[in-house]
């Protein structure tokens, strides 16, 4: 299944009988690709629901002096339409290694270089990072699991994505 790491707003939501909770902006999104499920309407009406994105967040607890307006989201789809036309209109959400990925290709191993990046897209990347905190000593050689440990201690220190998994 295809994957991405995407950087997204913190959105806050009121749930019925839970109260008001914090959450990535992409678990408000579709997936369009998933065939919806059968439930009920908020009037308790059968109704088919639809499913959402997989994914896995480095999210802050939401305490004073922590980053709590953005998180890191490990995102598995079927259909990413979506999540393209969220980036499109909405430049705090980003593909932070700008393509998709397969699970099983073993690909936070890799490096910018190893993946033919061009200096421009490592320039890109290093800006991602360098906005919520610091690529220094990384470069086009470092691993993608690095650059995204990176950014996600700047949110919860010791973050490592490597081993991070959806079903």
């Amino acid at each position: 299944m295809p994957c991405r790491w995407i950087l997204c707003p913190v959105v806050s939501r009121f749930v019925a009988g839970h109260g008001t909770g914090r959450w990535p902006l992409v678990a408000d999104l579709v997936d369009v690709g998933r065939v919806p499920q059968p439930g009920t309407d908020d009037d308790g009406r059968p109704t088919l629901l639809p499913k959402g994105f997989n994914l896995s967040a480095v999210i802050s607890d939401g305490q004073p002096g922590e980053i709590n307006n953005w998180c890191l989201c490990f995102v598995r789809y079927v259909d990413a339409s979506t999540l393209d036309e969220q980036a499109a209109a909405n430049p705090a959400f980003v593909n932070v290694l700008e393509r998709d990925y397969e699970e099983g290709d073993n690909f936070l191993a890799r490096s910018p270089t190893t993946d033919g990046w061009s200096p421009q897209r490592v320039t890109r990347l290093k800006t991602i990072v360098n906005a919520r905190g610091s690529a220094g000593g990384l470069n086009a050689s470092s691993p993608f699991w690095a650059w995204l440990a990176r950014l996600g201690s700047v949110i919860r220190p010791g973050f490592e994505p490597r081993g991070t998994w959806v079903g």
